[in-house]
């Protein structure tokens, strides 16, 4: 068996990539790569060079280990088969966290936390955006390999998970470099309204808030609901009920979860029965729902539909018999969360909607349903939709009734 050095590879589908390319090349009668050692065994007639331009096509490098040397001796050959990428690797980390940290005290800590900063950046713009952007670039040329093999790998058609890395850092940076000298340049003008704008106004006004003050209101909804036993939620193709007798109610007011507000409980999940429809796409392991539909029977899940990824729905229900069944029903109190983003942490949030859980309860309000899964999906009530509690009206269009 012939023996070669491979480089540029850095994942499995390299590896197969490489052993593919070769097992196509005439003579070749077997071939085996290996990622940890970037080496390759090939049996065969085929010429060398043949090997090498397999290789070289599909993207990477090769070469006929010890080719115009002698022999490695025991120590050599076990030092080649040393890990030196990991170590490399975690300074590579190490740097990186050092100057992010520094940069986000410059870009969020003085905003949030109220964290001082040099004179200097008083009232000055420029040198703020331009030390933001120092920054970020001294963290894309500590990790600049994954660039340097990202692109290389796409120019040659052969892209790999570091094209997948580079394109999406670089793709990030070039919108967040556009973002950052639009808002300096319109801090520099005194366009204060382009300056709200670019400021992200909408991730403030959820998490800027004075937690302490909403206290008193999460506490008033609490009770509306755990003063209760049944809970009905009427909307667009929905009607359903559910009972929380001894379940209790808790509270996300700001404590130890950004952004907040929500009211939440574990119903008896063996007393769900109607259907809902979700106005908003569920979203799970990276893939989008839209028109969710569910029915249940006695807490069962009946009938179950969705307008896209239909079969992922499916797969997702059926990942255990708990995940059949309704782990949450919360309400989202966060009035500065006004529109849905595609993340969890703060759809859930939203002022005027509720949401279901299906999969795994909260013990900690009494639930008993237990499930690998514990998937949020969101219902928006703001347009059409009541909340009743023991036949009482609680809630009209996403506004609670509280005196």
């Amino acid at each position: 068996m012939t023996q070669y050095n491979v480089t540029g590879m850095s994942c499995a589908a390299c590896s197969a990539r490489v052993e593919k390319a070769v097992s196509r090349v005439p003579g070749v009668t077997s071939c085996s790569v290996s990622l940890l050692t970037n080496s390759m065994g090939v049996e065969g007639s085929a010429a060398p060079q043949d090997i090498i331009a397999a290789v070289q096509a599909a993207g990477y490098g090769a070469s006929l280990k010890g080719a115009g040397k002698a022999a490695p001796s025991a120590a050599e050959a076990e030092a080649a088969l040393e890990d030196h990428e990991t170590p490399k690797l975690k300074r590579r980390l190490l740097w990186s966290l050092g100057f992010l940290l520094v940069l986000m005290y410059f870009s969020m800590g003085h905003m949030m936390w109220g964290w001082p900063l040099p004179a200097f950046y008083t009232d000055n713009h420029v040198a703020m955006g331009l030390t933001q952007l120092l920054l970020t670039v001294a963290v894309m040329v500590i990790n600049q390999k994954f660039f340097i093999s990202g692109f290389q790998s796409l120019r040659r058609r052969a892209p790999n998970m570091d094209t997948l890395v580079a394109l999406g850092a670089t793709a990030a940076f070039g919108y967040s470099t556009y973002a950052l000298f639009a808002m300096t340049g319109a801090q520099v003008r005194g366009d204060t309204e382009a300056v709200m704008a670019y400021m992200m106004d909408f991730y403030f006004a959820s998490t800027v808030v004075n937690w302490d003050d909403r206290q008193g209101y999460f506490e008033k909804v609490r009770d509306l609901y755990e003063g209760g036993k049944e809970v009905r939620i009427v909307g667009k193709e929905t009607d359903i009920t559910f009972s929380t007798v001894g379940r209790t109610y808790a509270i996300a007011g700001g404590r130890c979860n950004m952004p907040d507000g929500e009211v939440y409980t574990s119903p008896d999940e063996t007393t769900v029965n109607g259907k809902i429809y979700f106005e908003f796409p569920g979203v799970y392991a990276g893939k989008v729902i839209q028109g969710i539909r569910l029915e249940f029977k006695d807490g069962k899940l009946v009938n179950y539909s969705s307008e896209t990824e239909q079969d992922f729905l499916e797969t997702v229900l059926h990942m255990d018999d708990g995940a059949k069944r309704v782990g949450e029903f919360g309400i989202g109190l966060n009035a500065g969360i006004n529109r849905y983003c595609y993340d969890i942490l703060y759809d859930e949030k939203i002022g005027g909607t509720i949401h279901l859980a299906m999969g795994r309860a909260y013990p900690k309000c009494g639930g008993t349903n237990d499930s690998s899964l514990h998937w949020d999906i969101i219902k928006d009530l703001r347009e059409e939709g009541e909340v009743y509690v023991d036949g009482r009206l609680v809630m009209k269009n996403g506004v609670h009734l509280i005196k």
